[in-house]
């Protein structure tokens, strides 16, 4: 009996996170230790009074932001920042040594800078992107560093949310913390390319593998984020593909039911079928030309007021 309530309650703590903390730490830009060039931040300021942020996603860099910010031109009109977050890009050795909380203060600073700096900012998020800009709208709402609108794509608010919203990402994450406690990572790889993938997609730069402290991060964190979701009064622009087999598509729906600022939501459906988890929807040629269409005249609102 007493192993049988102990293992109840080692699950229900590693289910529910009770007493988790973690200390954010500082990170320093040292873009020397990427893996490949690619990996490295994209800056492009020629003047511009208003400016573009894109955060990437979890794990990857700013190279998936380099089809739609060049392809398609906009620093013919905007100046251009995709950071890469400190520790991604790099070895994995360091990255398995930081958290959401790390990271995302790593991205608030970096946008306070540009805040400070530009008449207007916007922001886009795919992914944990999108869950940064939700944070950072959710922090600087109705006050003077507040951005001018934000696009969010594919973004994660919750994980498993079994009881709450029916809704499991992957069972396996309920254990997590339990494997955080004798796991630093598990098969571990730098990616250069996913040649099995297409439309786009095959140039994915990041690592795979899995890190259980750092996805423990991440989902407690997702808490937080959706808690606070109703301080945002920033516009938003939120799309999703209802096909997504990476963040489920309930997340978009909580989204359109919590939010209470002004929102246009988007709904992104494939028509063909592709190799690719239909998830990093500015990356895939079939849908990232229309989107970043949809996304500037999204901003181009604010523009013009």
């Amino acid at each position: 009996m007493i192993i049988l309530l102990s293992l109840v309650i080692i699950i229900l703590w590693s289910v529910f996170l009770p007493f988790y903390r973690e200390e954010a730490i500082v990170l320093e830009k040292d873009e020397s230790k990427c893996f490949s060039p690619n990996c490295k931040s994209i800056e492009i300021a020629n003047g511009k009074d208003s400016a573009i942020l894109f955060i990437h996603g979890y794990p990857t860099t700013p190279y998936m932001y380099k089809n739609v910010i060049y392809d398609n031109d906009l620093s013919s009109s905007y100046d251009i920042y995709a950071p890469l977050i400190p520790s991604f890009g790099a070895s994995y050795k360091d990255f398995v040594k930081t958290n959401f909380s790390s990271w995302f203060n790593y991205i608030d600073q970096y946008y306070l800078k540009l805040r400070k700096r530009y008449k207007r900012i916007y922001i886009v998020g795919v992914s944990m992107g999108g869950s940064m800009a939700l944070k950072l709208s959710e922090i600087h709402s109705d006050d003077s560093l507040s951005p001018n609108r934000v696009a969010v794509i594919s973004a994660p608010v919750i994980y498993n949310s079994l009881i709450k919203d029916k809704t499991i990402t992957d069972k396996s994450a309920y254990f997590v913390r339990i494997i955080a406690l004798f796991k630093d990572a598990i098969n571990p790889k730098c990616v250069t390319g996913i040649p099995h993938h297409d439309d786009g997609d095959e140039a994915w730069h990041g690592y795979s593998g899995i890190f259980p402290k750092q996805g423990l991060s991440l989902i407690w964190n997702l808490k937080i984020i959706r808690r606070d979701l109703q301080r945002i009064t920033t516009p938003l622009f939120v799309a999703h593909s209802p096909q997504d087999k990476t963040v489920p598509y309930k997340s978009f729906e909580i989204l359109k039911k919590e939010l209470i600022s002004p929102c246009v939501f988007k709904p992104i459906v494939f028509k063909e079928p592709h190799n690719h988890t239909y998830h990093a929807l500015l990356s895939y040629n079939s849908t990232s030309p229309f989107l970043i269409r949809e996304i500037i005249s999204f901003f181009s609102v604010d523009e013009l007021s």
